[in-house]
């Protein structure tokens, strides 16, 4: 009898570690099982391949649909496109990531699937300066607290998603066309897992914010998504400059024949993944700047483009995807990059005294134009920010400033502005200033110290998706608090595209270069009130005139 019983309760244990399966046109697919902050069991399916490998003859090619399998498609792996990652040490980032690296992730609620569910299903384009990253950084331990679906995906980053030679052989935005891609496996497979495949609202930080505002003003990712929440991007932001001018330099390095280009690509398409990728280095000057020299470009060349306008041309034009928007931003957008200034003496010092060559290398508008205007831009720019003082530990705070306004808040001010008086939809945004009780901030792993040096680039999303690098112990009451401000936001945003919060109104439409946020300062409803300012220094940046922003 104890035998019997004892084999009884094995069985249960078997049956209760039984692993998740789907089934999609593509094959059967194995997950693992997961437990979020509150023990809830959630499924996750790791490493989907939503389109065929981009190596070989397929490099810088636009991204194919995946291949059947046979076997049933373990997935529980994790994949990283190939980056020089932006880490203080080494100096100039660590290598690696590879070519084979279009896949995908899904977490679902429970412990098997129901395909009659219908959840709400939230996409995440992760964020790394179009390149650096990966899908993992959607992390599920919080918001799989909640009755919703999760995708993550890469997709090609730096060289191997933008190099752009500004012709119909290389008109560039792969890594953009391999998020469209994975938006319409999306929408084709979702249903298969429980999802709603008309209830789609896409998400990203900071690069993955940009491509957010880049999908809304896209005729490709028409009819994909259904809300978007962009935190700390926008689309005036980071177009890449003179990129022809790289792919010439690219090709140049690898004695590959610069005309035709598509003799040029041809060549580039035989050099080994491992040297293209360490050629990136050849467009970073000093330590890890300018730290996005491959991002979108206005592909007007392409036979099917993903941006034929500039943005401020569509957003007038009113003809971009209208859909409720959700934006953000933090108190302190620029300890990104500024926190890694602290992290070598030398490195403040040395901007100091190289102000005018490493100013426009640093603030990405070197070579954008001539010289001469070049030179005095440069010179406005400290004088308004630092006037007759050094670049110092002193100065630090006007140097994240500067960083701020320049990287961030300039072009987000402006873009809502503009998307608010050109659609029809409600466009929300706030500006997070909650100092966390135990969360640790991302300027501690930006700067590689212990150091609280304010509210850093990417500190909201913590709240929501946590961050693989740091640990997800039991948070605090208050900071526990925060987090479900942002999971319950989340919720209602993805099934109503609404906020319901009283005080908390859409971004207005106006030309006072003021705008409209919700200032959270705590999880309590009196910590959070609208503002009306002008964020980004609007009365400074809009007398220079630089294309990225």
């Amino acid at each position: 009898m104890i035998w019997i019983i004892l084999f009884g309760i094995f069985l249960r244990f078997v049956a209760c570690q039984k692993l998740p399966t789907v089934t999609i046109p593509n094959g059967n697919i194995q997950g693992t099982l997961k437990t979020s902050y509150n023990g809830k069991t959630y499924m996750q399916f790791t490493g989907i391949p939503y389109a065929n490998p981009p190596i070989g003859n397929l490099r810088f090619e636009p991204p194919q649909v995946a291949d059947s399998w046979n076997d049933t498609l373990i997935a529980d792996k994790s994949y990283s496109c190939a980056q020089i990652t932006h880490v203080p040490d080494p100096v100039g980032g660590l290598s690696l990531g590879s070519e084979d690296c279009l896949y995908l992730s899904v977490k679902v609620p429970g412990d098997r699937i129901d395909a009659t569910k219908n959840y709400n299903v939230l996409v995440y384009i992760h964020g790394g300066s179009f390149s650096f990253g990966s899908e993992a950084s959607a992390g599920g331990k919080y918001i799989m607290d909640r009755e919703l679906i999760l995708v993550s995906m890469n997709y090609r980053l730096g060289i191997f998603g933008f190099l752009s030679t500004e012709d119909a052989t290389m008109p560039g935005n792969l890594g953009l066309k391999d998020q469209v891609l994975a938006l319409e496996w999306v929408r084709d497979n979702i249903a298969y897992f429980g999802g709603n495949p008309n209830s789609v609202t896409i998400n990203g930080l900071s690069a993955g914010a940009i491509s957010i505002h880049y999908h809304i003003l896209s005729p490709l990712s028409k009819g994909l998504f259904h809300r978007a929440i962009a935190m700390s991007g926008s689309a005036l932001r980071s177009l890449q400059a003179t990129p022809r001018k790289k792919a010439m330099t690219l090709g140049k390095h690898f004695d590959c024949p610069l005309v035709p280009t598509r003799e040029m690509i041809s060549c580039l398409k035989r050099v080994p993944e491992s040297e293209l990728l360490e050629a990136t280095r050849l467009f970073r000057s000093w330590i890890f700047h300018p730290y996005a020299p491959f991002s979108p470009v206005v592909d007007k060349w392409s036979s099917e483009p993903f941006m034929q306008q500039h943005p401020i041309e569509i957003f007038k034009s009113k003809q971009f995807n209208h859909v409720p928007f959700l934006s953000s931003s933090v108190a302190e957008e620029g300890l990104y990059p500024g926190a890694e200034f602290l992290y070598n003496d030398s490195y403040l010092n040395e901007f100091n005294e190289r102000w005018d060559k490493l100013g426009p290398v640093v603030l990405m508008y070197e070579g954008q134009i001539p010289e001469v205007e070049s030179i005095e831009t440069t010179q406005l720019i400290r004088e308004h920010y630092f006037a007759n003082e050094a670049i110092s530990n002193r100065t630090f705070g006007r140097l994240i400033q500067m960083f701020s306004d320049k990287f961030f808040d300039y072009a987000l001010g402006k873009s809502l502005r503009l998307h608010a008086e050109t659609t029809h939809f409600p466009v929300y945004s706030y500006r997070f200033n909650y100092t966390s009780e135990e969360v640790p901030s991302l300027s501690e792993l930006f700067s590689a110290t212990n150091q609280r040096l304010g509210i850093s680039h990417g500190d909201d999303d913590i709240f929501i998706f946590g961050f693989e690098a740091l640990p997800e112990e039991k948070r605090t009451p208050r900071d526990e608090n925060m987090m479900n401000f942002f999971l319950d936001v989340y919720v209602e945003f993805m099934q109503t595209g609404k906020i319901l919060l009283d005080n908390w109104l859409p971004v207005n439409s106006n030309e006072t270069n003021t705008t409209n946020y919700l200032l959270i300062q705590g999880p309590e409803l009196e910590n959070m009130q609208m503002k009306s300012s002008k964020i980004g220094n609007p009365d400074f940046w809009n007398e220079i005139t630089l294309e990225t922003l």
